[in-house]
């Protein structure tokens, strides 16, 4: 599918120039700083994939539909080919699923089936694509999602932890291990594997043995539970079946984690400044608190952060004192000291920081000095000019017109060009490209059809306006919140700033929305000049090196490399085509030559009526890239979270006796299945021919919603069956490699299947259809002109029910979410 460029956003392919408010030139010095700051943004800028997945909770054995989108890939020096999907087992670092989909213009689509092996627990999909910088991905996405345990098991697992005596406390956290089976009788003997922290961070663990009540309990010293080490995982094995459960162990009493971020950088003596701030609890979860400021020992304000964990205040120093904070009803009764303030220096402020056409900069100095202001987002100067300040300060009004939309930088440097002030803004915030979503109906029944409308709805009412979506209609307790992605705020936020904290709607309009925005500006943009180290003095450095990996690989003889050319035969799931080496043995696999289907392999099959001693041999370069990817990765840890401010859980000191309230976590069937027991039971044995085929209990071949159910049966060559659209197919069965020959299997690239979703005007079965994924479409074309209109089915599952809408426009990112309600006929 040819994608036309004008679908990339505009701010990805923009260029403007810099230029002076009152027509001042500098040229020598502007020209230097412009080239220092692209080079760095060539180096260093951000990331700009993006997948959108129809959702963030699955369940053993079920399909996962994706979209990805790299919005630059007009300016890509060296266009990628190929998107590497894998997907990480968060507790242990592990790949437990790996495959690769093409890259065309920019996109790439596809779905991935689940191993129905993966136990319960948090994941995350990492996509990369082929481009690498220095030998790393360039271009990288991280998905974390949940997968929960399926409603029908042969046993459930929990912990909880141990009340503490009436006597003085021990020196230990008791936590209980109980398993029970379906009948809720005690499992005796049953064994678990246990550790404490996770992956790389573990710090000890072992195996556990439950008692004849089922129960084991674990005896854990204080001193090894401390920050970001106090996870307690067990994975719990019942014959064939094993679960993952994990729960946070109480931390002794520690103080919080506080951070001051002065508004541009600095506190200078005697000019009021903003400060913002951050709390955290000690196991790094947002905590809303409130403290009393001081100066020396005299209180002086009372200050408070929200439920993110920020806040702000204004305050004047005074270089000889020292400032502090301390938390009301914080039991470690511990200061937080602030910055000190600069004898001398230059003050910024914004009168704020989200825009629309005008930014406003006051500008103030101890002592009357000249500075230059740049205005830039990190790969482009839009603005730069002189100014001379003192301490009653200059207010400057600047046109952001041609600002592209999204987050800016102000910097302020001094004579000598070096950075004296920073502060970070968000323009054209308001002014958007929206998709209007309707539904014909805000409650349906099961297995009814819903029609949707979308129309493209822009600014400026342009009717040359296009864009390309992808579209999603979920069960909406399939999405966690914490672990939740859209297009807009990573691209405009999440992808440049720390780690924000969780929230529902991070670019709304209401003005709850924009204070939260505010607070991010201020405290999540704080890098303090940290780019002027990595742009470094020389502009005319070359670039990091940029190279393309592909799947290859190589023929030999006995070992050595080959004296001519080798003919390969590659044969894929649809076609057969022949290939020739170099003059060693050496090939590559063109994309578009491998394509196939994701669950079948692609033969290599070499072309030699004796090919006694040769061996073909594939060089694995996405493995050493996953390597290197493993090596440095470290999921978030979400479990402190759940716990934000709950003080039951917290060990105050060992001076006393605490009487913990009970904190138990359940690994059983979670309220988003809210399917009745007749559901079958996950896979076990799936029922495929040598070639990968089956046929399911309603006659349709390779049926993705019923993959190795029990009572699927092989397809028979001449049969006739349903495809998954529901037209008749002759099966024509599957052509065996003669055993003799020299071959290899390989993974190649998957092609894009659509989905397929319910149609029960045509075929309306019997038994419970329990889809929490109902329609899914990877690319949809949408204009200002006319309405696209869509409709599915609902399937047997009842509740909410979430339409998720994203993707680009030719000015705009995407995003947009209605829900209607599911109810039983």
């Amino acid at each position: 599918m040819k994608i036309p460029k004008s679908f990339y956003l505009l701010f990805f392919c923009s260029a403007v120039g810099y230029s002076s408010l009152h027509a001042q030139s500098f040229k020598g010095s502007a020209d230097s700083l412009a080239k220092k700051i692209e080079h760095y943004g060539l180096k260093n800028g951000p990331s700009t994939l993006f997948t959108c997945f129809d959702k963030n909770v699955y369940v053993a054995n079920e399909n996962v539909w994706f979209t990805s989108y790299l919005l630059n890939y007009a300016d890509k020096r060296t266009k990628p080919t190929i998107l590497s999907v894998i997907l990480v087992d968060d507790s242990c670092r592990s790949i437990r699923l790996e495959q690769k989909f093409g890259i065309t213009d920019g996109m790439s689509f596809g779905h991935v089936l689940l191993p129905d092996s993966l136990p319960a627990g948090d994941y995350s999909f990492i996509t990369y694509t082929n481009v690498l910088t220095n030998g790393k991905p360039r271009d990288i996405f991280i998905q974390p999602i949940s997968i929960k345990e399926p409603p029908v098991h042969a046993f459930s697992v929990s912990l909880k932890i141990e009340e503490s005596g009436i006597a003085a406390p021990a020196d230990s956290e008791k936590v209980v291990l109980q398993m029970e089976d379906n009948k809720h009788h005690p499992i005796a003997g049953a064994t678990a594997a246990w550790n404490i922290g996770d992956g790389p961070d573990q710090i000890t663990g072992g195996t556990a043995t439950t008692d004849q009540f089922g129960k084991y309990v674990f005896s854990i010293p204080r001193k090894q539970i401390i920050v970001g080490k106090n996870i307690l995982n067990v994975s719990a094995r019942y014959y064939s079946d094993v679960k993952n459960i994990k729960i946070l162990l109480p931390l002794k009493a520690e103080k919080f984690s506080v951070k001051f971020f002065a508004e541009g950088g600095h506190l200078v003596d005697g000019i009021e400044s903003l400060v913002g701030w951050e709390a955290k609890t000690a196991a790094g979860a947002p905590a809303k608190v409130t403290g009393v400021l001081y100066k020396g020992r005299q209180a002086i304000d009372t200050i408070e952060t929200d439920k993110y964990g920020m806040g702000r205040f204004k305050l004047k120093p005074a270089v000889t004192e020292t400032y502090s904070l301390r938390i009301i009803s914080n039991a470690a009764d511990t200061s937080y000291f602030l910055p000190h303030a600069l004898a001398s220096g230059s003050i910024l402020s914004l009168k704020r920081g989200i825009l629309e056409d005008s930014l406003q900069i006051k500008l103030m100095s101890k002592y009357a000095q000249k500075y230059f202001i740049v205005v830039h987002n990190f790969r482009k100067v839009f603005y730069a000019f002189p100014i001379e300040v003192n301490e009653t300060g200059k207010i400057i009004e600047v046109n952001i017109k041609d600002l592209p939309k999204g987050l800016s930088t102000v910097t302020v440097l001094d004579s000598l060009q070096r950075p004296c002030a920073e502060r970070i803004f968000f323009a054209h915030y308001a002014p958007r490209s929206m998709v209007s979503v309707s539904t014909d109906s805000t409650a349906y029944g099961t297995r009814q059809k819903v029609k949707i409308r979308l129309k493209l709805e822009t600014v400026d009412n342009d009717p040359a306006t296009h864009g390309i979506v992808s579209i999603a209609c979920i069960q909406s307790s399939r999405n966690e919140l914490k672990k939740a992605s859209d297009i807009a705020s990573y691209i405009y936020l999440k992808n440049e700033l720390e780690a924000l904290p969780v929230k529902e709607n991070y670019m709304g309009k209401s003005s709850a929305d924009r204070d939260y925005l505010e607070k991010v500006l201020l405290i999540k943009g704080w890098r303090k000049y940290k780019w002027q180290d990595a742009a470094g003095k020389n502009t005319d450095t070359v670039l990091d090196k940029q190279t393309t990996i592909a799947i290859g690989g190589s023929v030999t003889f006995y070992g050595k490399p080959v004296k001519r050319p080798a003919n390969l035969m590659v044969i894929t799931d649809s076609a057969t085509n022949v290939i020739k080496t170099d003059a060693k043995g050496n090939f590559l696999l063109e994309k578009d030559a491998i394509l196939t289907n994701g669950r079948k392999k692609i033969s290599l099959l070499l072309d030699y009526p004796k090919n006694t001693g040769y061996k073909i041999g594939m060089t694995n370069v996405f493995g050493k890239v996953n390597d290197s990817l493993m090596h440095n990765f470290s999921p978030f840890n979400y479990n402190s979270a759940e716990y934000v401010n709950n003080a039951d859980t917290i060990l105050p000191g060992f001076n006393r006796t605490v009487r913990l309230k009970e904190v138990k976590i359940v690994a059983k069937r979670d309220d988003i299945y809210s399917a009745p027991k007749e559901q079958p039971s996950p896979i076990i044995h799936p029922k495929v021919n040598e070639c990968g085929d089956w046929v399911c209990r309603y006659g349709i071949l390779n049926c993705a919603r019923h993959y190795g159910q029990p009572d699927n049966t092989l397809p028979v060559v001449g049969q006739l069956y349903y495809d998954v659209g529901y037209s008749k197919v002759v099966y024509k069965g599957c052509k065996l490699i003669p055993p003799q020959l020299e071959m290899a299997s390989i993974n190649g690239i998957n092609y894009p299947k659509e989905f397929y979703g319910e149609d029960y005007s045509k075929f309306n079965p019997p038994e419970p259809e329990y889809q929490s994924t109902i329609y899914w479409k990877h690319a949809c074309h949408i204009d200002a002109k006319k309405e696209v209109e869509l409709s599915f089915y609902t399937s047997d599952l009842t509740g909410l029910f979430q339409v998720t809408v994203q993707g680009v426009s030719s000015n705009d990112l995407i995003y947009q979410k209605v829900e209607f309600n599911v109810k039983k006929k």
